[in-house]
């Protein structure tokens, strides 16, 4: 588990420079855009489109790295009251049904980029293919996939009663 967690983490720390990256880039070009538009009344064709793609990667690695930290909405209001036990069997129940959503929409948008219609089509600003902007989705999804196993240890560990939160 030593080996793969630190694999894992090497994937995080990798997706959270680029979802930092990704931000102050956005940023950057935005603010770019509005002066040249509003001071010189230019703009560049790529920007709008940059930033639109910049925004679906930061999005999509932005939740893998928040799934891995544990930091997505849950409600706890019910499970609170439960015995510790209770809650993790709860728990292990509902990242059961993450993880098949998660495999799901991991395999749909690997489908849905691999198709001849994206991969050959060619953006109109970037004149890159279309397979570049959507590629954060399977990507995304299959780093959580990745994350999904350290989960599964944590819970069982603290099922077994061991601490599996620093394992």
């Amino acid at each position: 588990m030593k080996f793969y967690k630190k694999g894992v983490s090497l994937l995080h720390t990798l997706m959270m420079i680029l979802v930092s990256a990704g931000l102050v880039i956005m940023i950057c070009v935005t603010a770019l855009e509005v002066v040249r538009r509003y001071v010189f009344g230019l703009s560049f064709s790529w920007a709008e489109e940059l930033v639109k793609y910049l925004m679906i990667m930061v999005a999509f690695f932005g939740g893998a790295v928040a799934y891995r930290d544990k930091g997505l909405v849950s409600l706890d209001l019910l499970t609170g009251k439960l015995s510790k036990k209770a809650q993790i069997v709860i728990e292990l129940l509902s990242e059961t049904v993450a993880v098949a959503l998660i495999a799901m929409l991991f395999w749909f948008s690997l489908q849905s980029v691999l198709k001849p219609g994206v991969y050959r089509q060619i953006s109109i600003g970037l004149k890159v293919s279309m397979a570049i902007p959507w590629a954060p989705l399977p990507i995304g999804f299959g780093a959580m996939l990745l994350f999904a196993p350290e989960h599964y240890y944590q819970l069982f560990s603290r099922l077994m009663g061991k601490d599996g939160e620093q394992a």
